[in-house]
């Protein structure tokens, strides 16, 4: 994805696949199912993607997701996206950094079972 400017804190770069990594993180697709919904990682606010055309060059521009929608949004991503830590209620993004935070924090396996020595 190009780089983006945020409609709401002017924040400016780039979409990053690692959730806090970049400016943006992606959270899916609008419910028309054609435009990406990112959060800003700088100001928070969730952000439409909207592409631009001119004289043959693309470049998006985000219009900012009003706030009430946004957290109905964030709610929905939490509960369905979103894994949680069984043992200390901690949230990750992905199935390996849940796993390996089991094993490094806790001392447990990925079925979070003590390992067997």
């Amino acid at each position: 994805m190009a780089k983006l400017t945020c409609a709401s804190c002017e924040t400016r770069g780039e979409v990053d696949l690692r959730p806090g990594e970049g400016a943006f993180d992606i959270r899916g697709r609008w419910p028309d199912g054609n435009r990406p919904v990112v959060k800003c990682n700088s100001c928070e606010h969730g952000l439409v993607v909207q592409p631009r055309f001119d004289f043959m060059i693309w470049w998006p521009k985000t219009l900012v997701i009003p706030e009430e929608t946004w957290r109905r949004m964030q709610r929905q991503w939490r509960e369905q996206v979103e894994l949680r830590c069984r043992q200390c209620g901690k949230t990750f993004t992905t199935e390996r950094s849940l796993q390996d935070h089991m094993t490094a924090k806790h001392g447990l396996d990925s079925s979070g079972e003590q390992p067997r020595a």
